[in-house]
């Protein structure tokens, strides 16, 4: 979604971020500011902090920081469009993105119209005599009344075309209907006539989908009518609706760790949702308190653990104890583990899924289940080594062969080395011989991706102390960055390449491209930022007063010193060529470089006399 740039400034500017923050933590002002509980980790004493002026937020505890609409990205989990859509609704504007052609269905349209159909949905389930199987089904499966209200559960029934004609009846029209991904296309029938538009679900048990916000955006039916067709069928994908990209349950499992309390009180683990494969699994857990989320149909795959990590959440795997569901669960850690995600694994008993033990009374064992889980990594190492002889050769070499993928994965050299040793007392081997044996293959592998830490070698600075000229290069950047109408000033009279830090110059990049986009709110600026250091320094900048007195001062004498210094190492290499023409006896080079010389010290001595006249 490309929303332009004059909308966005629109919405920033009819949002006051103290009154979005004040909605999830309590702020009191204090010294200009405002100072409140963290509502992202745990703390009792108050180190998160907002800047009116700024409209930034910083917190000291856990780092996190930016502006509104990064605030309500990570309160809410939510992408940057979600957040964007969020803040406009909230500010009653509707984005011009989202309009699309006369004839396209909008978000608002289009989540109004599930909203309204899964009532529907719901009544029937209650009412409807056609749903009375469905009934007994849920009742049979321990889903009480409670958790049929809570998910909302529906029945669609079996009469052809009767949503059609329900919704006509609303006066929506076949060319809007066509668009949300309930009917599939009309299709020809005997003589060339069209049979219109048909709808997805018939005598099914209808579980709505939502969004992590709680909008219904698409839905699962289930049949109760045993072979022939398919078990579930899902709403067809849409521009709001994609189903490798959405978790079942994921908004209420928010709502229950933000209703309980998310992580340990140090903040240092994440909440955890347990990940199943049934929509009933999730509902059964949600009944003992327990967050869940499933998958709709597919396995679980990258966009799944990139919602979770957006959401701050860890995870705690609950698949089948068959075949299937441990090589699912071996794939869904390998994907976790490939976006940072911390994972365990809460093996069930055989033959038996979280549904099941919820309606035969053993809520009990299940919670043991789940107060006990293995790491990952442990679960990794003994399903490799299940099956094999581990006395014996070849099944050590077949255990290792196994578990080198999942090692490659894994790009912290702490947990590695950990994991390493967790390796080899499984498979009674000397630590040296797995270590030696795990680098000979990685290297014959060919390089391992680059992960966050190789990424921050490749990307950090040549001189990790830095100099005085550097750090106060640095700190020019900073104050322009907190106060960007100052910028116009530093690029008029700095360019670029005469910072010598290297977060210095990225900043300055950074500040030139807001600067042409005419891009003034901290959000933007932040997510330029590539380095995660220097965008939590420049958002803990923002939201506390350090630039904020004698401002146009201070950037003055900043960008004269670093003016001044750039022209001393112009100056010093100039004179390095004067002497190397010297030594070569090169009379015309001497007299052009101590004309550009002159040049330089006149430049200098006006840099100097500004100093002194202020």
């Amino acid at each position: 979604m490309r929303v332009p740039e004059a909308q966005i400034a629109q919405i920033l500017g009819r949002t006051d971020i103290v009154e979005v923050v004040g909605e999830y933590t309590a702020l009191r002002q204090r010294s200009g500011r405002f100072w409140g509980l963290c509502p992202f980790h745990s703390e009792k004493t108050p180190s998160f902090t907002v800047s009116a002026d700024k409209a930034a937020f910083y917190c000291f505890g856990c780092g996190k920081g930016g502006g509104v609409t990064q605030f309500v990205m990570d309160v809410e989990g939510l992408s940057f469009p979600e957040a964007l859509r969020a803040l406009a609704e909230r500010a009653g504007i509707e984005l011009e993105a989202e309009r699309g052609p006369s004839d396209a269905v909008s978000r608002r349209e289009y989540v109004e119209l599930n909203s309204r159909i899964a009532a529907t949905f719901h009544h029937l389930l209650r009412t409807h005599e056609q749903a009375a199987p469905a009934r007994d089904y849920l009742q049979e499966r321990g889903i009480g009344s409670g958790a049929v209200a809570d998910f909302q559960l529906g029945w669609a029934p079996a009469a052809s075309g009767w949503l059609l004609r329900f919704l006509h009846g609303k006066q929506y029209s076949d060319r809007f209907l066509s668009q949300t991904g309930l009917f599939v296309a009309p299709r020809e029938a005997a003589g060339g006539a069209s049979q219109g538009l048909r709808g997805l679900f018939r005598a099914r048990l209808m579980f709505p989908i939502a969004s992590a916000r709680g909008e219904v955006i698409a839905f699962g039916g289930r049949t109760l009518a045993g072979e022939g067709v398919p078990k579930y069928v899902n709403s067809a994908e849409t521009p709001f609706f994609r189903k490798n990209e959405q978790l079942f349950g994921l908004d209420r499992a928010r709502a229950l760790l933000r209703a309980g309390g998310a992580g340990d009180a140090s903040g240092a683990r994440p909440p955890s949702v347990v990940v199943v494969e049934g929509y009933t699994d999730v509902i059964a857990l949600a009944g003992l308190g327990v967050p869940a989320v499933a998958t709709l149909g597919t396995a679980f795959g990258a966009a799944h653990a990139r919602l979770l990590k957006r959401q701050g959440f860890s995870a705690t795997v609950m698949f089948d104890a068959d075949d299937a569901g441990r090589t699912a669960a071996l794939r869904a850690l390998r994907v976790l583990a490939q976006h940072e995600v911390p994972a365990a694994v809460a093996p069930l008993p055989p033959g038996s899924d979280p549904a099941d033990l919820v309606a035969a009374g053993n809520d009990a064992q299940l919670q043991r289940v789940l107060e006990s889980p293995i790491t990952a990594s442990r679960y990794t190492i003994q399903t490799a080594c299940a099956g094999t002889d581990l006395s014996t050769a070849e099944g050590k070499e077949q255990a290792f062969a196994a578990l080198l993928p999942y090692l490659l994965e894994v790009d912290s050299a702490i947990t590695r080395e950990g994991l390493l040793q967790e390796v080899a007392e499984q498979l009674r081997l000397d630590y040296d011989t797995v270590r030696t044996e795990f680098r000979r293959r990685a290297v014959g592998g060919g390089a391992r991706r680059a992960g966050p830490a190789g990424r921050a070698a490749a990307g950090g600075r040549a001189d990790a102390g830095g100099t005085a000229a550097a750090g106060a290069e640095l700190r020019l950047m900073l104050a322009v960055a907190v106060n960007r109408g100052q910028f116009s000033v530093v690029r008029d009279r700095l360019d670029a390449d005469e910072l010598q830090d290297d977060r210095a110059r990225a900043l300055y990049i950074v500040l030139e491209d807001c600067f042409r986009h005419e891009q003034s709110d901290p959000d933007n600026l932040l997510r330029r930022i590539e380095s995660d250091e220097l965008r939590a320094l420049v958002a803990q900048k923002l939201a506390v007063d350090e630039f904020s007195v004698n401002v146009e001062a201070y950037v003055a004498g900043g960008v004269r010193r670093v003016k001044s210094h750039a022209l001393e190492r112009k100056r010093d290499r100039l004179m390095e060529r004067v002497r190397r023409a010297e030594h070569e006896g090169s009379t015309e080079a001497i007299s052009e470089l101590l004309a550009d010389k002159i040049f330089l010290d006149s430049e200098l001595n006006k840099l100097r006399g500004e100093a002194v006249s202020r």
